[in-house]
């Protein structure tokens, strides 16, 4: 299941649940999103032939999305609109993904918690690419 996190119109994330898919290749997003969040099913003996990826131009928004995996324990996100605006929050558990697409995000930890994340680089260690919302 793909739930989408709205704010008027804006889409602010999609939270994947970790039933999304079935067998076969299946992608969340859209194919004009700057990054493409899919779930791949293969049976035992299956093959994808090898391959790799051409380079493209790339032309997109300057919005950094970030994708977050939970891999262990329950958080529960908080879903602010770009005005830093609180609109809603959902509870993640083992399994479950997001992909934050516009505004912002908080988290409370529920559970011990391990998340993966990954988003569009370079990434800044001098924190000066977040604006906090108080």
């Amino acid at each position: 299941m793909i739930e989408n996190i709205n704010s008027g119109q804006d889409c602010l994330a999609l939270v994947i649940s970790k039933d999304f898919g079935s067998y076969g290749s299946h992608f969340a997003t859209s194919l004009e999103n700057p990054l493409q969040v899919g779930v791949i099913e293969r049976g035992a003996g299956d093959v994808i032939s090898a391959h790799r990826h051409m380079p493209i131009q790339m032309n997109h928004s300057g919005i950094r999305q970030e994708f977050l995996h939970v891999m262990t324990g329950k958080v529960r996100v908080t879903f602010f609109d770009a005005e830093g605006q609180e609109v809603t929050e959902r509870t993640l558990g083992q399994g479950d993904s997001l992909l934050q697409i516009s505004g912002g995000h908080g988290f409370h930890f529920e559970e011990p918690t391990r998340l993966m994340e990954v988003k569009l680089g370079p990434y800044s260690t001098q924190g000066n690419d977040k604006q906090k919302y108080e």
